[in-house]
């Protein structure tokens, strides 16, 4: 009531695990939708907590629903749901009722998916596809990038010299030109972007975060009307270099909403090493709420680079009929030599042979 939306909003459930507080969840989803009945919704969930009623609610209320799990990789996450039978079996009832379901518009579509993260543990995207296709049939595949260390736990997922970070470089353009990933929705996005950037010649100026977060029609807040960085922080919680997630609250309707501002994050265009980088295009920025100069913010930009140094050498493969990309050279060239030559050939003559 504090707050004008837009005509058809839509809200993301986000936990910890958000069917643990199923007693909250239920009248929260209901509440909005008696008071913006266009609006739509999508939970992100670990998938253990499924039952025979929240299945028939979340198709009564069209939910879409994402569940986080790395497949073969799913032990560095947390307990698998698949090892439980019971829980399995929801899962697969979960699926033969909202993967392949009709949206407004007639037409089928899917509104559930497996999101999974790449790794240091998990740098697989063709094991990955492969231990979802034997465990449920074809499904897709959300997320599918790189982690973001925003911790110790991420930090240690994370690839740490040179050498390992041309050879997850290696390993995911194989797969790519292999036809091993097409079940992760980020191939056709990073390449179709990158496409699409060249087409337009979308100026760098145009570019919003990875993550949405700059955008003036997307807030993150919590159940007290918190106003947060993002959905991964708390209002208690701060930055790296102590600067607070919390940015403000909507019980000061709009006329507050439209001075909050983000203080505990850095946009690209305000870090100089992004603007300056070849992949910024398919990049847009990594994290936004890392701090400069930060362990964790050089952890995941090195993350970062090395995928989407990929997906920049898979549009160009597609762009050029098969041509590779193996060096990115030019003015700005403060690049390590790892980024430089990406695939770490030592002739180019090496390279035609990979």
């Amino acid at each position: 009531d504090h707050i004008t939306l837009a005509d058809k909003p839509h809200f993301e459930l986000w936990g910890g695990e958000p069917f643990l507080y199923w007693k909250t969840l239920k009248p929260l989803v209901e509440k909005l939708h008696e008071k913006f009945p266009v609006a739509t919704f999508s939970v992100i969930t670990n998938g253990s907590l499924f039952t025979d009623e929240i299945i028939d609610w979340i198709v009564k209320y069209d939910v879409r629903i994402s569940i986080s799990h790395d497949g073969p990789g799913q032990p560095t996450r947390g307990p698998d749901p698949f090892d439980d039978p019971e829980k399995k079996k929801m899962i697969m009832k979960l699926i033969n009722k909202r993967a392949n379901t009709k949206n407004a518009d007639g037409e089928m579509e899917s509104k559930l998916s497996f999101n999974s993260m790449v790794h240091k543990h998990n740098d697989s995207r063709g094991d990955i596809a492969k231990w979802f296709l034997n465990k449920v049939g074809m499904i897709m595949i959300g997320e599918g990038g790189t982690v973001d260390a925003y911790d110790e736990g991420g930090k240690n997922m994370s690839w740490s010299t040179p050498e390992e970070h041309i050879g997850y470089r290696k390993k995911a353009i194989n797969e790519i030109i292999s036809y091993k990933t097409r079940a992760f929705n980020i191939q056709q996005q990073k390449i179709d972007n990158f496409l699409m950037s060249l087409h337009s010649q979308r100026p760098a100026s145009m570019l919003n975060q990875k993550c949405g977060m700059d955008e003036p029609n997307t807030i993150a807040m919590d159940l007290n009307g918190n106003v947060t960085t993002c959905q991964n922080v708390t209002a208690s919680s701060s930055n790296t270099a102590g600067v607070s997630h919390k940015i403000g609250n909507i019980a000061g309707g709009d006329e507050e909403l439209a001075n909050i501002k983000i203080n505990a994050g850095t946009h690209w265009s305000d870090r100089k090493d992004c603007a300056e980088c070849p992949v910024l295009q398919v990049c847009q920025g990594s994290c936004l709420f890392l701090a400069p100069d930060s362990d964790y913010w050089d952890i995941s930009c090195n993350n970062a680079f090395s995928d989407n140094v990929v997906w920049l050498a898979a549009a160009l493969y597609q762009l050029t009929q098969g041509k590779l990309l193996y060096r990115i050279e030019g003015p700005q060239n403060n690049l390590s030599e790892d980024r430089i030559n990406i695939f770490g050939f030592e002739s180019l003559e090496n390279a035609n042979s990979n």
